[in-house]
């Protein structure tokens, strides 16, 4: 059976396979040459800094894609890039979503970097949506109890008398204050869906109960007006950072995050910002870290 180049004279064999690598390197030296200009165009197609969309603009094109209004609260370089990070509210929820630098293309989602686990989309978030100083001043008188000792760490903590998750994150609050590593105090936020929620909020107020009668689901016909503005008004405020989930933690700095923390990984969030290791809070895995929310 013959094969390709078999009969061949040797000192043809010998030219014909020379041609052939000429033809190969030349090849070669032109492709890498090709590389080296697509490499080297890139390097100014991609700029450093990402020139994003005005608010305007990216209002008309989400309210296109969401058929909904919405608030656009900022739009800035993200961690990628040449793609820009817009911060929106829709039905009094901040979200995130991510378009390039002309707005012709948007994506919604996370951004989680692989190695450490950090979703950045979630501390960007934060970020945005911290709590100035002015409003951390209404929160003392917004407070229904708290617990702990008062020269302790500041913690607010938004939880919600029929909230599963909340009950599970007052177990960690209740050790941690017991130590002296923090004083929590506690804003109700009824949520909708939870029938009775706000008359139970409304009556803890009024009747001056604390967390023990809280969290076995006191309530009474009390329903003063005091109870109700303080409600409301903590509703109201809450619903302006884009808080409508429960349980939410409010750092004495207005950070705040949306979900239940475990102990050690509240622990990390009391530390001041530049010295928590960020890098050990994971992206949430687990159905149980994630909040109970207003529809």
């Amino acid at each position: 059976m013959k094969t390709c180049g078999q009969n061949r004279p040797k000192d043809e064999r010998s030219t014909v396979g020379g041609r052939r690598r000429s033809r190969f390197r030349s090849k070669i030296g032109a492709l890498s040459a090709a590389v080296m200009v697509f490499l080297g165009v890139a390097c100014y197609a991609i700029p450093a800094m990402a020139e994003c969309p005005s608010p305007a603009q990216v209002k008309e094109k989400l309210e296109r894609l969401t058929r909904s209004k919405v608030e656009v609260i900022a739009v800035q370089e993200s961690a990628l890039p040449g793609i820009c990070e817009v911060a929106f509210r829709q039905r009094s929820r901040l979200q995130m979503a991510y378009t390039d630098a002309d707005g012709s293309h948007f994506f919604f989602g996370k951004i989680v970097e692989a190695d450490s686990g950090r979703n950045l989309t979630d501390e960007s978030l934060a970020a945005i949506n911290r709590l100035s100083a002015q409003e951390m001043e209404e929160l003392p008188a917004l407070t229904a109890f708290s617990i702990g000792n008062d020269s302790a760490q500041v913690l607010y903590y938004v939880t919600d008398p029929q909230c599963p998750y909340c009950k599970t994150g007052e177990e960690d609050l209740k050790k941690m204050a017991a130590q002296g590593k923090v004083h929590v105090r506690f804003l109700l936020l009824p949520l909708d869906f939870h029938k009775g929620a706000k008359e139970q909020s409304i009556s803890v107020i009024c009747d001056k109960k604390g967390l023990e009668h809280f969290e076995k689901g006191y309530k009474s016909e009390n329903q003063c007006e005091e109870g109700r503005m303080l409600v409301e008004s903590t509703v109201d405020l809450l619903k302006k950072k884009g808080i409508t989930g429960t349980p939410t933690y409010i750092f004495s700095d207005g950070r705040t995050h949306i979900g239940l923390l475990r102990q050690a990984d509240l622990e990390r969030w009391l530390k001041p910002e530049g010295t928590a290791d960020k890098q050990k809070m994971k992206a949430p895995v687990s159905k149980d870290s994630l909040p109970t929310q207003n529809k």
